[in-house]
């Protein structure tokens, strides 16, 4: 019961959540492909991705849908950082003894 936590968790549960988020923003990129402007194609989205964080392109129907792909791509490169930062702190660390 004393033992600490392994030095590998944090990494492990940042990547856990990274791919979480990214599902989640996945998800939330489809459901906002079906509020699209009229005369506008799947192709017009596929190259303009920024329109996914700005609304450019969509009804206002799609805002629910954009809220939550921002909040899950905040997530997304949160967890990413944090647990790069921790992967490279654990590659410095020195073994005890």
């Amino acid at each position: 019961m004393g033992e600490s936590w392994p030095a590998w968790l944090l990494p492990a549960l940042c990547f856990g959540v990274a791919a979480a988020a990214w599902v989640v923003a996945a998800i939330a990129a489809v459901a906002m492909l079906r509020h699209r402007e009229p005369g506008r194609s799947r192709f017009w989205y596929a190259t303009h991705g920024l329109a996914f964080f700005t609304g450019e392109g969509f009804t206002a129907g799609a805002q629910p849908h954009r809220r939550r792909f921002r909040l899950a791509a905040m997530a997304f490169f949160a967890a990413v950082l944090l647990g790069a930062l921790g992967a490279v702190f654990l590659a410095t660390l020195r073994p005890a003894g």
